[in-house]
């Protein structure tokens, strides 16, 4: 006797593969915003950085020269731009893991490599948050202004290690499957 009848397990899968198929759209909306919200900063960056005449004040406290604004700037605006760019790459492995995953054999090496991938790009992106914070406290202290632009985000650790965990998870399914089929 069947657990399931099989309508009920066809409905569940398509049920999954139109979540699945959201969930990839979604990552790709997702990675098209980041990668605009890069290309953006990234330009303001060289903008100002070859046009340094456009810097004007408006800070109650402004640093004491226009050469230590622009020291300022590059130092804040290169850790944004780094953890912008992490962010892109983020997405970009998401999207390549929501293309990777096929319902009929979920566990595959390349799936466990992937989320073991996107497990250290979070772990990394606390990382790069967590300098690029204490740098702009360093700034900030020099400068006698207060700049909290590079916020430190404890989630990414958080999420770094859950995704690690399904990583591992997946790769002893993987290890599992593999033992199924040579036994079958």
């Amino acid at each position: 006797m069947q657990a399931f009848p099989s309508h009920i397990q066809c409905y569940q899968t398509m049920k999954t593969e139109k979540i699945l198929m959201i969930l990839r759209v979604l990552a790709w909306v997702i990675l098209v915003g980041y990668a605009i919200n890069f290309a953006s900063q990234l330009f303001t960056f060289g903008w100002k950085v070859f046009h340094p005449e456009t810097f004007g004040s408006t800070d109650a406290t402004p640093p004491r020269s226009a050469q230590d604004a622009l020291l300022v700037y590059i130092r804040v605006m290169s850790f944004i731009l780094v953890l912008s760019g992490m962010y892109v790459y983020l997405w970009y492995s998401v999207t390549g893991l929501l293309s990777r995953i096929n319902l009929n054999n979920p566990f595959t090496a390349e799936v466990a490599k992937k989320l073991e991938g996107i497990a250290f790009v979070l772990f990394n992106l606390w990382v790069v948050s967590m300098i690029g914070h204490q740098v702009n406290k360093r700034i900030s202290w020099d400068i006698d202004a207060s700049y909290d632009i590079v916020q430190v985000s404890t989630e990414f650790l958080l999420i770094a290690g859950i995704v690690y965990i399904i990583s591992q998870v997946y790769k002893h399914g993987v290890a599992l499957q593999q033992e199924q089929d040579l036994t079958i």
